[in-house]
């Protein structure tokens, strides 16, 4: 008997691997808000791709999306009628505003980002609130 107690343990966190029990790696979360550079409105039904996970933009321009990983990721979006845009993102919480500009326009679509709380990317109010830019990314016209 004294032995299950032992093996259980091990047993559960060989099959669930070591997430079950504590985070073993970080997390990668994005929020965000999508707008548009001419009429700095917000663009409903972009698509936001992060690896493997693909959201629709809300009506109000927000998203938001989470991965179990953290090795290099890249976040792209994409809307009918602009150019897209493109840019790594680091592991940790993050929340960005991407600005498309309209197909056949001057200038690139971008991306600016700025790490958050846990807290912050728990809040449904996320995306809307300002950001402190780490990085811009501007993007190659897709």
């Amino acid at each position: 008997m004294h032995v299950w107690h032992l093996l259980l343990p091990c047993l559960l966190a060989g099959l669930s691997g070591c997430c079950a029990f504590v985070p073993c790696h970080p997390q990668t979360s994005v929020v965000g808000l999508v707008v548009s550079s001419e009429t700095e409105r917000a663009i409903p039904d972009a698509d936001v791709r992060l690896f493997g996970d693909k959201v629709t933009v809300s009506r109000d321009g927000c998203f938001k999306t989470h991965l179990p990983w953290a090795y290099p990721l890249t976040l792209t979006v994409s809307a009918t009628g602009y150019k897209g845009a493109a840019s790594s993102v680091e592991a940790g919480f993050q929340r960005v505003r991407v600005i498309l500009h309209p197909a056949g326009s001057v200038g690139d679509s971008a991306i600016s980002w700025g790490e958050i709380e846990e807290e912050e990317f728990a809040d449904a109010r996320a995306c809307a609130q300002p950001i402190d830019p780490k990085r811009t990314g501007p993007s190659a016209g897709r």
